[in-house]
């Protein structure tokens, strides 16, 4: 047995001989007991009731649980985190909206359920969405919801001063903000020029000062994912008759090539492409999804194009484009970054940001007025300043005595990975009130905090990671007497 098994066995054989008032438990049982917990509630009830074993009551999971405030806030935990932090790490802000079913509850004597900014504003309307800003560290030293808001759809002006105040904590806290990331949505739009100070101009940098850092600029970033979707959009919509008609060097841009393609490959039985009726027949919620843009803005596709579907070159450069981009913005560990000299980033800056500048050149000088020839403003705009700031960032960080950056960190799919997590924490319920998702953001905090004592990092991975002991204490909600 190894030395986490020893010390639990023997913690059940000391509380098996004592009364369950006399009985107390080591904190990494306490732990473990609350990872179980999480994932089946009847499962630990099961083991807990029959005897199997000797687990602490859900009431005294409750108390270290429920330890955080689950008021609408700041996050409690994670301020508590970061001021154990024995020097600064470098990370990122990450801000997002989740629907919330329209509810009135009552906590602790509050009424909760109303849009509520704090001392900002307070407005008798029932909030629709909560606003979630997560901070994230680029070494996963730190991955925590760092405040959250009721709201309906969150004002830039609101976004602006919520962000800035996060970043007073994080920055006051140990933890270095080097750049925000959000979707590329209206309002934050607006958040965005906000915070820089103008709006986006493709000759400046767009960056948003740091009161704390004066030679680091907060970079701002749209979530690469996003970008892809929007990129996808724009050629479904590219078609005769339809609300763009893409077209680069002469060279159509159009869905109608894709598809072509696509029912070229359902008469066949071996296919080149993943595409399917999934990706062809797009409508709200299918938009949304990231998988269905990257099969279709792939290599896959783009090589099948130039091989089958005469008059494609357009469409087919301009997925071969998106592909290596998003590609290389989302790299992990095998195939990280390691100097300022990376052919990708060259690559990045000489071929595809230029792509981006000729094109809008082209429309402008050449067909003047004409929106339809190219991708919306919203999202040229973004993949533009969004690339830049990414090569910004992987530099700056490589200079800062980075050995590696992996620009896949860069993203929102963390905080999208935790609006997952709430629905599912509620089982069936799949609309939680907001009573509900400031119990779950509390649990979701805790739990990560357990999985980094543990594993020395924010996710487990493979590993088991009970084999050691911890005998670090968790921190105790307080009975009220």
């Amino acid at each position: 047995m190894n030395e986490w098994q020893r010390m639990f066995f023997k913690e059940q054989f000391k509380n098996a001989k004592a009364i369950p008032s006399a009985r107390r438990y080591h904190p990494d049982v306490i732990r473990w007991a609350i990872e179980l917990y999480a994932k089946s509630p009847s499962a630990y009830q099961q083991l807990r009731t029959t005897g199997v074993l000797v687990l602490p009551s859900t009431k005294t999971l409750q108390q270290y649980r429920n330890f955080g405030s689950s008021s609408p806030g700041i996050n409690e935990l994670a301020v508590a985190e970061m001021k154990k932090l024995k020097s600064t790490i470098d990370g990122y802000i990450t801000v997002d909206e989740m629907k919330v079913k329209e509810n009135l509850v009552i906590q602790n004597g509050k009424l909760l359920g109303f849009i509520d900014f704090g001392e900002r504003m307070f407005d008798a309307k029932l909030a629709t969405h909560i606003c979630v800003f997560y901070a994230r560290s680029l070494k996963k030293e730190l991955s925590l919801p760092l405040s959250w808001w009721p709201t309906t759809v969150t004002p830039s002006f609101q976004l602006a001063s919520l962000f800035w105040e996060a970043v007073g904590i994080c920055e006051t806290n140990n933890f270095h903000v080097h750049a925000v990331v959000a979707d590329g949505c209206s309002v934050n739009r607006k958040f965005f020029d906000l915070i820089h100070g103008s709006k986006y101009l493709p000759s400046q940098k767009y960056t948003a000062p740091n009161p704390y850092h004066s030679t680091d600029d907060i970079l701002i970033c749209c979530d690469t994912s996003h970008l892809l979707k929007t990129s996808r959009n724009a050629v479904y919509s590219s078609k005769p008759g339809g609300t763009k008609y893409l077209c680069k060097s002469g060279e159509d841009i159009l869905w109608p090539h894709i598809k072509t393609l696509y029912e070229l490959e359902s008469s066949k039985p071996l296919h080149k492409t993943k595409l399917s009726p999934a990706h062809m027949d797009l409508h709200s919620y299918s938009k949304m999804k990231v998988s269905l843009a990257k099969d279709t803005l792939s290599w896959a596709v783009a090589t099948a194009l130039k091989q089958d579907v005469a008059k494609s070159e357009g469409t087919s450069t301009f997925i071969f484009k998106l592909d290596k981009w998003f590609e290389i913005v989302n790299c992990g560990v095998k195939n990280a970054i390691k100097s300022p000299d990376d052919e990708r980033l060259s690559w990045l800056q000489k071929h595809f940001i230029q792509y981006l500048l000729d094109w809008r050149n082209e429309v402008d000088v050449i067909y003047p007025g004409e929106e339809k020839r190219i991708i919306s403003r919203s999202t040229w705009e973004g993949l533009l300043f969004s690339t830049q700031n990414l090569i910004a960032l992987t530099n700056r960080l490589l200079l800062n005595n980075f050995q590696y950056v992996c620009l896949g960190m860069v993203t929102q799919d963390v905080l999208e990975a935790v609006f997952g997590n709430l629905r599912s924490i509620m089982r069936r319920n799949t609309n939680p009130d907001i009573k509900q998702i400031g119990y779950g953001l509390s649990n979701i905090s805790q739990r990560k905090i357990i999985k980094k004592i543990k594993g020395g990092n924010t996710t487990f991975g493979k590993s088991n990671v009970w084999t050691s002991v911890c005998e670090e204490p968790l921190s105790k909600k307080i009975k009220n007497k």
